[in-house]
């Protein structure tokens, strides 16, 4: 463990019972509303004013606006951002549309289609915000959606790679220990998701068969009649899939390269969110009243005299737990479905309480007091460390041409601005320069980077 013995962890919006397991493991003494302490674990949902709180020496599970960077809407405009910059490296997500603002590109693509075939496209709507399920429709017509108060994305429908005749998908695990230097992890276990109606592919008959097209989970344990097991461990599935499709043999490689793709769409947007918090907190102290009685600011100012704690670069003071729901499509490559600022730590299933009590207990294991990574020294577990990757490969050099790139261009606030892709533009061939180069070399040999 990172932590001297005896650190104080604030736990008083701590909720959930795996979390409370994995603290029960720690030699750490918890604490409620204590601004002594030197960790904070929140449990949930946080709301942005709750940062103002966090005191300078002080580390929390959350980075700000989290929630906000995992919105559907979110999440895929900046893998759209990155698709027109790097369309061959940024192929690991359906096409996809933000809805209302790109309904006209969306429907320039329906008709292209369907001027050319009479075997309808299947999309599938997502609300911006959704989750468990909730909004999604599939649609054939893209007259389907274009009220304006359909918000949210429109991908089009991937073909499923099937394990007995059902479709599935995988909730996994990131931890980010440390936004500086920017280090991932991806946990070596999670959860494959079943739907419980056996696959067909998508007709006017079935378009709203939910049991046969959404693997989640709050949607098929309310099929009665299902006898497929809803739910099994990620390892489990990948082994199969392995053993029975030499495809398989790459699998994970290729989750990982994919993990490690999204993660550094969000890195600037993380940066700069980070960045915006920090405003906010200078000003916060600068607005409170400087003889307000019990002053908060006064305490933040002199954070080093008090306690003796040294207060910590701003960048430093957050790490955080995602989920990342992945499916196989028909060809057995990773497909991305959506990034999730806080996976569910809730117990559905027996098998889950070990999975998310481990999953926390060695994250914890691995928090720093001072925001450094963990070295080699520090046991991890299940988590396995897919960033930073070593600059001096060609993968370390496109990588950091791409994550440099990004922050250049949200420093010139044009991120915000950048035009989603229509197909046109994520076919068309950009300058080689732009790109992770050599782009076929380094997905070819991905398996050889992770052995």
């Amino acid at each position: 463990m990172m932590l001297p013995p005896k650190t104080k962890i604030d736990i008083q919006h701590v909720h959930y019972t795996v979390t409370k397991q994995a603290l029960e493991e720690l030699d750490l003494t918890q604490t409620k509303n204590d601004k002594s302490a030197d960790i904070i674990w929140w449990d949930g949902f946080i709301q942005k004013d709750q940062f103002l709180k966090v005191l300078p020496h002080q580390r929390i599970n959350k980075f700000p606006s989290m929630d906000v960077l995992c919105y559907k809407s979110s999440t895929f405009r900046f893998f759209n951002n990155m698709r027109t910059l790097y369309p061959k490296v940024y192929s690991f997500y359906p096409l996809t549309f933000i809805l209302p603002a790109q309904f006209q590109d969306f429907q320039k693509e329906y008709l292209r289609h369907a001027t050319k075939s009479n075997n309808p496209i299947t999309w599938i709507f997502k609300p911006r915000a959704g989750c468990s399920g909730n909004g999604i429709r599939l649609v054939q017509n893209s007259f389907d959606v274009a009220d304006s108060s359909y918000a949210g994305v429109i991908q089009r429908y991937v073909s499923p790679y099937l394990i007995d005749g059902y479709k599935f998908d995988f909730r996994l695990y990131i931890f980010v220990p440390t936004i500086s230097p920017f280090t991932v992890y991806i946990y070596r276990e999670g959860l494959a998701r079943f739907c419980t109606n056996k696959y067909e592919p998508p007709s006017q008959e079935n378009l709203g068969d939910m049991f046969c097209h959404l693997s989640n989970t709050s949607i098929n344990v309310k099929n009665k009649n299902s006898r497929n097991s809803i739910i099994q461990f990620a390892s489990r599935i990948l082994t199969r899939i392995r053993k029975m499709d030499p495809r398989g043999r790459t699998l994970w490689a290729k989750i990982k390269y994919v993990v490690m793709l999204s993660m550094v769409a969000q890195y600037a947007q993380i940066i700069e969110r980070i960045k915006m918090q920090e405003n906010e907190c200078k000003q916060h102290q600068i607005n409170k009243q400087p003889n307000e009685e019990n002053n908060e600011n006064k305490y933040i100012n002199n954070n080093n005299e008090i306690n003796g704690k040294e207060p910590l670069p701003f960048e430093q003071r957050f790490f955080h737990i995602l989920g990342i729901d992945i499916m196989v499509n028909e060809d057995c490559e990773p497909v991305v479905l959506e990034l999730n600022d806080r996976p569910s730590m809730m117990v559905t299933f027996g098998m889950e309480q070990k999975l998310k009590t481990e999953l926390n207990l060695e994250a914890m294991r691995m928090v720093s007091l001072d925001g450094k990574p963990p070295g080699p020294d520090v046991p991890t577990g299940k988590w396995e460390k897919i960033m930073p990757v070593d600059e001096s490969t060609q993968l370390g050099i496109g990588l950091k041409r791409i994550m440099d790139r990004s922050l250049q261009t949200i420093k010139n606030e044009s991120v915000t601005h950048t035009v989603l892709p229509k197909e046109s533009l994520i076919k068309k061939s950009v300058p080689t320069s732009s790109r992770i180069s050599p782009q076929p070399s380094e997905k070819s040999t991905l398996p050889s980077l992770y052995k």
